[in-house]
Protein backbone atom coordinates (compact mmCIF):
# COMPACT_ATOMS: atom_id res chain seq x y z
CA UNK A 1 0.00 0.00 0.00
CA UNK A 2 2.49 2.58 0.54
CA UNK A 3 4.05 2.33 -2.96
CA UNK A 4 0.50 2.77 -4.27
CA UNK A 5 0.45 5.54 -2.04
CA UNK A 6 3.69 7.10 -3.08
CA UNK A 7 2.55 6.48 -7.19
CA UNK A 8 -0.94 8.28 -5.95
CA UNK A 9 1.42 11.57 -4.68
CA UNK A 10 3.64 11.48 -7.56
CA UNK A 11 0.92 11.51 -10.12
CA UNK A 12 -1.15 14.15 -8.69
CA UNK A 13 2.12 16.10 -8.69
CA UNK A 14 2.80 15.76 -12.20
CA UNK A 15 -1.09 16.01 -13.07
CA UNK A 16 -1.33 19.30 -11.32
CA UNK A 17 1.85 21.00 -13.24
CA UNK A 18 0.03 19.24 -16.66
CA UNK A 19 -3.62 20.64 -16.10
CA UNK A 20 -2.31 24.26 -15.21
CA UNK A 21 -0.11 24.47 -18.59
CA UNK A 22 -1.76 22.02 -20.75
CA UNK A 23 -2.59 24.94 -23.21
CA UNK A 24 0.87 25.37 -23.97
CA UNK A 25 1.84 21.90 -25.04
CA UNK A 26 1.31 20.20 -28.69
CA UNK A 27 0.66 16.71 -26.99
CA UNK A 28 -1.90 16.75 -24.15
CA UNK A 29 -0.36 16.24 -20.83
CA UNK A 30 -2.62 14.12 -19.80
CA UNK A 31 -2.15 11.21 -22.02
CA UNK A 32 1.98 11.11 -20.11
CA UNK A 33 0.05 10.88 -16.94
CA UNK A 34 -2.41 7.93 -18.50
CA UNK A 35 1.06 6.65 -19.45
CA UNK A 36 2.79 6.68 -16.26
CA UNK A 37 0.16 5.30 -14.31
CA UNK A 38 -0.63 2.49 -16.28
CA UNK A 39 3.16 1.42 -16.44
CA UNK A 40 3.46 1.96 -12.63
CA UNK A 41 0.10 -0.19 -11.75
CA UNK A 42 1.52 -2.85 -13.66
CA UNK A 43 4.59 -3.23 -11.74
CA UNK A 44 2.49 -2.70 -8.83
CA UNK A 45 0.25 -5.90 -10.08
CA UNK A 46 1.67 -8.25 -7.07
CA UNK A 47 -0.03 -5.68 -4.99
CA UNK A 48 -3.35 -5.02 -7.10
CA UNK A 49 -4.80 -6.82 -10.00
CA UNK A 50 -8.47 -5.73 -10.48
CA UNK A 51 -9.78 -3.68 -13.09
CA UNK A 52 -12.06 -1.53 -10.86
CA UNK A 53 -9.15 -0.48 -8.56
CA UNK A 54 -7.02 0.54 -11.07
CA UNK A 55 -10.01 2.47 -12.73
CA UNK A 56 -11.00 4.20 -8.82
CA UNK A 57 -7.07 5.10 -8.51
CA UNK A 58 -6.67 6.68 -12.13
CA UNK A 59 -9.88 8.34 -11.45
CA UNK A 60 -9.42 9.73 -8.00
CA UNK A 61 -5.98 11.24 -9.14
CA UNK A 62 -7.62 13.09 -12.30
CA UNK A 63 -10.52 14.40 -10.43
CA UNK A 64 -8.93 15.86 -7.86
CA UNK A 65 -6.37 17.86 -9.33
CA UNK A 66 -9.18 18.66 -11.70
CA UNK A 67 -11.23 19.69 -9.30
CA UNK A 68 -8.40 22.23 -7.68
CA UNK A 69 -6.39 23.54 -10.92
CA UNK A 70 -8.86 23.58 -13.90
CA UNK A 71 -11.74 26.29 -12.94
CA UNK A 72 -12.91 26.19 -16.21
CA UNK A 73 -14.46 23.06 -17.05
CA UNK A 74 -17.68 22.12 -15.19
CA UNK A 75 -18.42 19.66 -12.56
CA UNK A 76 -20.03 17.37 -15.21
CA UNK A 77 -17.03 17.86 -18.08
CA UNK A 78 -14.77 16.89 -14.94
CA UNK A 79 -16.21 13.71 -14.04
CA UNK A 80 -16.56 12.19 -17.59
CA UNK A 81 -12.87 13.44 -18.19
CA UNK A 82 -11.87 11.53 -15.55
CA UNK A 83 -13.63 8.82 -16.23
CA UNK A 84 -11.89 8.68 -19.95
CA UNK A 85 -8.96 8.27 -18.67
CA UNK A 86 -9.71 5.64 -15.53
CA UNK A 87 -11.33 3.52 -18.65
CA UNK A 88 -8.13 3.83 -21.08
CA UNK A 89 -5.88 3.47 -18.15
CA UNK A 90 -7.52 0.21 -17.05
CA UNK A 91 -8.13 -0.91 -20.51
CA UNK A 92 -4.69 -0.51 -20.79
CA UNK A 93 -3.35 -2.80 -18.49
CA UNK A 94 -5.80 -5.56 -18.48
CA UNK A 95 -4.74 -5.98 -22.29
CA UNK A 96 -1.52 -5.84 -21.11
CA UNK A 97 -2.06 -8.61 -18.67
CA UNK A 98 -4.11 -10.62 -21.47
CA UNK A 99 -1.27 -10.30 -23.17
CA UNK A 100 1.53 -11.74 -20.94
CA UNK A 101 -0.87 -14.32 -19.25
CA UNK A 102 -2.92 -15.66 -22.32
CA UNK A 103 -3.08 -19.31 -23.28
CA UNK A 104 -1.68 -18.06 -26.75
CA UNK A 105 2.02 -18.43 -27.55
CA UNK A 106 1.90 -14.75 -28.93
CA UNK A 107 5.78 -14.28 -30.77
CA UNK A 108 7.18 -10.80 -30.23
CA UNK A 109 5.76 -10.16 -27.12
CA UNK A 110 7.09 -7.38 -25.74
CA UNK A 111 6.46 -5.48 -29.23
CA UNK A 112 2.99 -6.60 -28.46
CA UNK A 113 2.02 -5.87 -25.21
CA UNK A 114 3.33 -1.93 -25.94
CA UNK A 115 1.49 -1.68 -29.15
CA UNK A 116 -1.72 -3.65 -28.82
CA UNK A 117 -2.96 -1.83 -25.79
CA UNK A 118 -1.95 1.66 -26.72
CA UNK A 119 -3.75 1.31 -29.74
CA UNK A 120 -7.13 -0.43 -28.42
CA UNK A 121 -7.26 1.79 -25.16
CA UNK A 122 -6.59 5.17 -27.23
CA UNK A 123 -9.34 4.39 -29.67
CA UNK A 124 -11.45 3.18 -26.82
CA UNK A 125 -11.08 6.51 -25.05
CA UNK A 126 -11.05 8.78 -28.34
CA UNK A 127 -14.83 7.06 -29.46
CA UNK A 128 -15.95 7.59 -25.57
CA UNK A 129 -14.66 11.60 -25.56
CA UNK A 130 -16.49 12.10 -29.62
CA UNK A 131 -19.79 10.28 -28.59
CA UNK A 132 -19.84 12.61 -25.09
CA UNK A 133 -18.87 15.68 -26.24
CA UNK A 134 -20.48 15.43 -29.66
CA UNK A 135 -17.31 16.64 -30.76
CA UNK A 136 -14.55 15.22 -33.47
CA UNK A 137 -17.16 13.24 -35.01
CA UNK A 138 -14.86 13.59 -38.63
CA UNK A 139 -12.51 10.67 -38.90
CA UNK A 140 -9.93 12.52 -39.64
CA UNK A 141 -10.26 14.52 -36.04
CA UNK A 142 -10.86 11.11 -34.51
CA UNK A 143 -7.49 9.49 -36.12
CA UNK A 144 -5.65 12.73 -34.68
CA UNK A 145 -6.43 12.08 -31.42
CA UNK A 146 -5.99 8.78 -31.65
CA UNK A 147 -2.27 9.41 -33.28
CA UNK A 148 -1.90 11.73 -30.12
CA UNK A 149 -2.37 9.34 -27.22
CA UNK A 150 -0.91 5.77 -29.25
CA UNK A 151 2.38 7.64 -29.56
CA UNK A 152 2.64 9.16 -26.43
CA UNK A 153 1.80 6.46 -24.79
CA UNK A 154 3.81 3.91 -26.74
CA UNK A 155 6.99 6.14 -26.51
CA UNK A 156 6.38 6.56 -22.81
CA UNK A 157 5.88 2.69 -21.90
CA UNK A 158 9.37 2.41 -23.91
CA UNK A 159 11.02 4.72 -22.32
CA UNK A 160 9.86 3.17 -18.79
CA UNK A 161 10.78 -0.40 -19.86
CA UNK A 162 13.94 0.28 -20.35
CA UNK A 163 15.05 3.43 -18.59
CA UNK A 164 17.26 1.31 -15.82
CA UNK A 165 19.87 0.39 -19.19
CA UNK A 166 20.31 4.34 -19.98
CA UNK A 167 24.11 3.23 -18.83
CA UNK A 168 24.60 0.80 -21.64
CA UNK A 169 23.94 3.20 -24.15
CA UNK A 170 27.85 4.80 -25.24
CA UNK A 171 27.71 8.65 -25.34
CA UNK A 172 28.22 9.13 -28.89
CA UNK A 173 24.46 7.34 -29.47
CA UNK A 174 23.35 9.55 -27.07
CA UNK A 175 24.86 12.50 -29.17
CA UNK A 176 23.50 10.98 -32.28
CA UNK A 177 19.94 11.52 -30.63
CA UNK A 178 20.72 15.44 -29.95
CA UNK A 179 21.59 15.75 -33.47
CA UNK A 180 18.51 13.69 -35.07
CA UNK A 181 16.32 16.29 -32.72
CA UNK A 182 17.87 19.09 -34.10
CA UNK A 183 18.08 18.12 -37.77
CA UNK A 184 14.55 16.87 -37.75
CA UNK A 185 13.68 20.52 -36.04
CA UNK A 186 15.23 22.29 -38.73
CA UNK A 187 13.69 20.11 -41.26
CA UNK A 188 10.47 20.44 -40.17
CA UNK A 189 9.71 23.59 -41.13
CA UNK A 190 10.03 23.02 -44.64
CA UNK A 191 6.46 22.17 -45.64
CA UNK A 192 8.11 19.75 -48.14
CA UNK A 193 11.02 17.43 -45.87
CA UNK A 194 8.69 17.64 -42.70
CA UNK A 195 8.62 13.64 -42.89
CA UNK A 196 11.06 12.12 -40.28
CA UNK A 197 13.63 10.20 -42.57
CA UNK A 198 16.58 10.56 -40.26
CA UNK A 199 15.10 7.98 -37.76
CA UNK A 200 14.61 4.77 -39.84
CA UNK A 201 18.43 4.58 -40.21
CA UNK A 202 18.84 5.75 -36.72
CA UNK A 203 16.58 3.35 -35.31
CA UNK A 204 17.97 0.36 -37.30
CA UNK A 205 21.35 1.57 -36.15
CA UNK A 206 20.31 0.91 -32.52
CA UNK A 207 18.17 -2.62 -33.15
CA UNK A 208 20.83 -4.27 -34.26
CA UNK A 209 23.49 -2.60 -31.36
CA UNK A 210 21.49 -2.75 -28.29
CA UNK A 211 19.67 -5.25 -26.41
CA UNK A 212 15.68 -4.86 -26.78
CA UNK A 213 15.14 -2.43 -22.86
CA UNK A 214 18.21 -0.29 -24.13
CA UNK A 215 16.78 -0.04 -27.54
CA UNK A 216 13.64 0.61 -25.79
CA UNK A 217 14.75 3.04 -23.74
CA UNK A 218 16.41 5.18 -26.90
CA UNK A 219 13.65 4.62 -29.52
CA UNK A 220 11.15 6.00 -27.16
CA UNK A 221 13.04 8.85 -25.88
CA UNK A 222 13.63 9.74 -29.70
CA UNK A 223 9.60 9.40 -30.24
CA UNK A 224 8.30 11.48 -27.37
CA UNK A 225 10.59 14.07 -27.90
CA UNK A 226 9.66 14.55 -31.08
CA UNK A 227 6.06 14.05 -30.83
CA UNK A 228 5.96 16.95 -28.18
CA UNK A 229 8.71 19.46 -29.01
CA UNK A 230 9.92 18.37 -32.36
CA UNK A 231 7.01 18.65 -34.05
CA UNK A 232 6.21 22.57 -32.66
CA UNK A 233 6.98 23.72 -36.14
CA UNK A 234 3.88 21.50 -37.64
CA UNK A 235 1.69 22.81 -35.56
CA UNK A 236 1.09 26.49 -38.01
CA UNK A 237 -0.23 23.95 -40.35
CA UNK A 238 -2.73 21.84 -37.50
CA UNK A 239 -6.31 21.77 -38.92
CA UNK A 240 -6.24 25.16 -41.11
CA UNK A 241 -9.28 25.51 -43.24
CA UNK A 242 -7.44 24.87 -46.82
CA UNK A 243 -6.37 21.33 -45.54
CA UNK A 244 -8.69 19.86 -43.02
CA UNK A 245 -9.98 17.50 -46.14
CA UNK A 246 -6.92 15.80 -45.21
CA UNK A 247 -4.66 14.28 -42.52
CA UNK A 248 -2.81 17.38 -40.62
CA UNK A 249 0.86 17.04 -41.29
CA UNK A 250 1.42 16.82 -37.62
CA UNK A 251 -1.00 14.12 -37.70
CA UNK A 252 0.80 12.35 -40.59
CA UNK A 253 4.07 13.35 -38.75
CA UNK A 254 2.78 11.69 -35.57
CA UNK A 255 1.73 8.61 -37.56
CA UNK A 256 5.32 8.40 -38.81
CA UNK A 257 6.94 8.07 -35.74
CA UNK A 258 4.12 5.51 -34.12
CA UNK A 259 5.00 3.14 -37.26
CA UNK A 260 8.92 3.59 -36.87
CA UNK A 261 8.27 2.91 -33.08
CA UNK A 262 6.49 0.04 -33.20
CA UNK A 263 8.27 -1.89 -36.83
CA UNK A 264 11.91 -1.37 -35.28
CA UNK A 265 10.75 -3.09 -31.50
CA UNK A 266 9.24 -5.96 -34.40
CA UNK A 267 13.01 -5.56 -35.84
CA UNK A 268 14.60 -5.51 -32.55
CA UNK A 269 13.36 -8.70 -30.87
CA UNK A 270 13.16 -10.46 -34.39
CA UNK A 271 17.20 -9.81 -34.73
CA UNK A 272 17.67 -11.12 -30.96
CA UNK A 273 15.86 -13.74 -31.27
CA UNK A 274 17.61 -14.86 -34.67
CA UNK A 275 20.70 -14.23 -32.26
CA UNK A 276 19.61 -16.43 -29.67
CA UNK A 277 18.85 -18.86 -32.19
CA UNK A 278 22.36 -19.07 -33.52
CA UNK A 279 23.70 -19.34 -30.01
CA UNK A 280 21.52 -22.00 -28.85
CA UNK A 281 22.48 -23.52 -32.40
CA UNK A 282 26.07 -23.35 -32.12
CA UNK A 283 25.98 -24.38 -28.53
CA UNK A 284 24.28 -27.41 -29.98
CA UNK A 285 26.39 -27.67 -32.48
CA UNK A 286 30.09 -27.33 -31.13
CA UNK A 287 29.50 -28.26 -26.98
CA UNK A 288 29.01 -31.70 -25.75
CA UNK A 289 25.75 -32.09 -23.73
CA UNK A 290 26.96 -34.36 -21.10
CA UNK A 291 30.13 -31.83 -19.93
CA UNK A 292 29.64 -28.77 -21.34
CA UNK A 293 32.95 -28.45 -22.92
CA UNK A 294 33.77 -27.96 -26.72
CA UNK A 295 33.08 -31.23 -28.98
CA UNK A 296 35.45 -32.78 -31.99
CA UNK A 297 32.89 -30.57 -34.31
CA UNK A 298 34.66 -27.10 -32.65
CA UNK A 299 38.16 -28.56 -33.43
CA UNK A 300 37.21 -28.49 -37.23
CA UNK A 301 35.19 -26.26 -37.95
CA UNK A 302 36.56 -23.13 -35.71
CA UNK A 303 40.10 -24.03 -34.48
CA UNK A 304 41.39 -25.14 -37.44
CA UNK A 305 40.35 -21.71 -39.13
CA UNK A 306 41.85 -19.67 -36.61
CA UNK A 307 45.61 -18.78 -37.44
CA UNK A 308 46.23 -17.88 -33.67
CA UNK A 309 47.31 -22.27 -32.73
CA UNK A 310 50.48 -22.51 -33.04
CA UNK A 311 53.51 -22.91 -31.29
CA UNK A 312 51.78 -24.30 -28.24
CA UNK A 313 50.89 -27.62 -26.79
CA UNK A 314 47.77 -30.05 -26.95
CA UNK A 315 47.01 -32.80 -23.75
CA UNK A 316 45.31 -35.90 -24.67
CA UNK A 317 43.84 -37.83 -21.31
CA UNK A 318 42.00 -40.64 -21.08
CA UNK A 319 40.59 -42.09 -17.77
CA UNK A 320 41.92 -45.33 -16.19
CA UNK A 321 39.69 -48.32 -16.35
CA UNK A 322 36.99 -46.51 -17.65
CA UNK A 323 34.83 -49.87 -18.51
CA UNK A 324 35.24 -50.99 -14.93
CA UNK A 325 33.29 -48.02 -13.41
CA UNK A 326 30.72 -48.54 -16.03
CA UNK A 327 30.60 -52.14 -15.66
CA UNK A 328 30.35 -51.98 -11.60
CA UNK A 329 28.53 -48.82 -11.03
CA UNK A 330 26.66 -48.42 -13.81
CA UNK A 331 26.73 -45.78 -16.89
CA UNK A 332 25.18 -43.22 -14.83
CA UNK A 333 27.73 -43.34 -12.08
CA UNK A 334 29.99 -43.52 -15.17
CA UNK A 335 28.51 -39.97 -16.75
CA UNK A 336 29.00 -38.35 -13.44
CA UNK A 337 32.79 -39.67 -13.59
CA UNK A 338 32.99 -37.86 -16.48
CA UNK A 339 31.54 -34.65 -15.21
CA UNK A 340 34.03 -35.26 -12.10
CA UNK A 341 37.41 -34.80 -14.81
CA UNK A 342 35.61 -31.95 -16.47
CA UNK A 343 35.39 -30.03 -13.13
CA UNK A 344 38.78 -30.48 -12.38
CA UNK A 345 40.17 -29.23 -16.01
CA UNK A 346 37.60 -26.07 -15.82
CA UNK A 347 39.54 -25.28 -12.89
CA UNK A 348 43.24 -25.12 -14.73
CA UNK A 349 44.43 -21.61 -14.81
CA UNK A 350 45.51 -21.27 -18.21
CA UNK A 351 45.03 -18.35 -20.52
CA UNK A 352 44.10 -19.23 -24.03
CA UNK A 353 43.18 -22.71 -23.39
CA UNK A 354 40.67 -24.95 -25.23
CA UNK A 355 39.29 -27.99 -23.56
CA UNK A 356 37.32 -30.87 -25.57
CA UNK A 357 35.37 -33.79 -24.86
CA UNK A 358 37.30 -35.77 -27.50
CA UNK A 359 35.28 -38.83 -27.23
CA UNK A 360 34.13 -41.36 -24.78
CA UNK A 361 36.00 -40.59 -21.94
CA UNK A 362 39.10 -39.17 -23.79
CA UNK A 363 39.96 -35.10 -23.33
CA UNK A 364 41.93 -32.55 -25.17
CA UNK A 365 43.14 -29.68 -23.88
CA UNK A 366 45.27 -26.94 -26.79
CA UNK A 367 47.23 -24.19 -25.28
CA UNK A 368 48.51 -21.56 -28.30
CA UNK A 369 51.55 -19.48 -27.64
CA UNK A 370 52.99 -21.63 -24.84
CA UNK A 371 56.46 -23.24 -23.60
CA UNK A 372 56.83 -27.02 -23.81
CA UNK A 373 57.41 -26.25 -19.37
CA UNK A 374 54.54 -25.25 -18.99
CA UNK A 375 52.79 -28.68 -20.83
CA UNK A 376 54.72 -30.93 -18.28
CA UNK A 377 53.24 -28.34 -15.19
CA UNK A 378 49.67 -29.04 -16.69
CA UNK A 379 50.75 -32.57 -16.93
CA UNK A 380 51.56 -32.86 -13.00
CA UNK A 381 48.63 -30.57 -11.86
CA UNK A 382 46.17 -32.60 -13.33
CA UNK A 383 47.68 -36.02 -11.84
CA UNK A 384 47.61 -34.49 -9.06
CA UNK A 385 44.36 -32.84 -8.74
CA UNK A 386 42.83 -36.36 -9.49
CA UNK A 387 45.11 -37.86 -6.77
CA UNK A 388 43.54 -35.41 -4.09
CA UNK A 389 40.11 -35.35 -5.53
CA UNK A 390 38.40 -38.40 -5.15
CA UNK A 391 34.81 -38.76 -7.29
CA UNK A 392 31.69 -39.34 -4.35
CA UNK A 393 28.22 -40.30 -5.00
CA UNK A 394 26.38 -41.47 -1.87
CA UNK A 395 28.19 -44.35 -0.59
CA UNK A 396 30.70 -44.81 -3.13
CA UNK A 397 33.63 -43.42 -3.37
CA UNK A 398 36.24 -44.11 -6.58
CA UNK A 399 39.56 -42.90 -6.94
CA UNK A 400 39.84 -41.19 -10.24
CA UNK A 401 43.45 -41.49 -12.59
CA UNK A 402 44.03 -40.50 -16.00
CA UNK A 403 46.73 -41.35 -18.38
CA UNK A 404 48.11 -38.37 -20.36
CA UNK A 405 49.95 -37.87 -23.59
CA UNK A 406 51.37 -35.02 -24.60
CA UNK A 407 53.15 -33.29 -27.47
CA UNK A 408 53.86 -29.56 -29.03
CA UNK A 409 52.93 -28.01 -31.85
CA UNK A 410 54.62 -25.46 -34.86
CA UNK A 411 50.96 -25.20 -36.54
CA UNK A 412 47.47 -26.80 -35.78
CA UNK A 413 45.88 -26.32 -39.16
CA UNK A 414 43.66 -28.61 -41.28
CA UNK A 415 46.87 -29.99 -43.19
CA UNK A 416 48.45 -31.14 -40.02
CA UNK A 417 46.22 -31.57 -37.06
CA UNK A 418 45.90 -35.12 -37.55
CA UNK A 419 49.93 -35.75 -36.99
CA UNK A 420 49.67 -34.06 -33.64
CA UNK A 421 46.51 -35.42 -32.46
CA UNK A 422 48.75 -39.00 -33.77
CA UNK A 423 51.77 -37.90 -31.89
CA UNK A 424 49.51 -37.37 -28.43
CA UNK A 425 48.11 -40.64 -29.01
CA UNK A 426 51.25 -42.47 -29.05
CA UNK A 427 52.75 -40.97 -26.06
CA UNK A 428 48.92 -41.41 -24.43
CA UNK A 429 49.44 -45.15 -25.03
CA UNK A 430 53.01 -45.68 -23.60
CA UNK A 431 51.68 -43.92 -20.56
CA UNK A 432 48.98 -46.53 -20.57
CA UNK A 433 51.75 -49.00 -20.82
CA UNK A 434 53.94 -48.14 -18.17
CA UNK A 435 51.19 -48.35 -15.57
CA UNK A 436 48.64 -45.70 -15.92
CA UNK A 437 48.62 -42.52 -13.72
CA UNK A 438 51.20 -40.76 -15.18
CA UNK A 439 51.79 -37.92 -18.58
CA UNK A 440 54.09 -38.91 -21.19
CA UNK A 441 55.45 -35.72 -23.17
CA UNK A 442 56.78 -35.71 -26.66
CA UNK A 443 58.43 -32.19 -26.89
Amino acid sequence: MKNLAILWVCAFVITSFSVAYTFSWVVSPIWVINAVLGYYLIQLRHTINRATFHFCFVFSIIFSVSVLFDPVKDLKTILVLSGINGVQVSLFIQLYYWIRTSQFKFRYIQTRSIAIPSMISAAVGGLIFMLMFEIGLNHYEFFDYFLEQVVTCASLICVFYGWRHWNQVELRDYLALLVAWAAQYYISKDPIFYACFIFPFLLCYFALKYKLKAFSFLAGLLVFICSVYVSLPLVGQYWTAEDVHILSRLSSYRLALGCYLIIFLFVCEIYLNNKRLSASYERMMFRDELTGLKNRRYVREKILNDAKFENGYLVLLDIDDFKKVNDVHGHYVGDLVIQHVTHILMKLKISNKVTIRWGGEEFLILVPYAPVEQCRAVCETILKACYETPFQYKDCQINVTVSIGATTFGQFTLVNYAHWIHEADICLYEAKARGKKQYVLKG
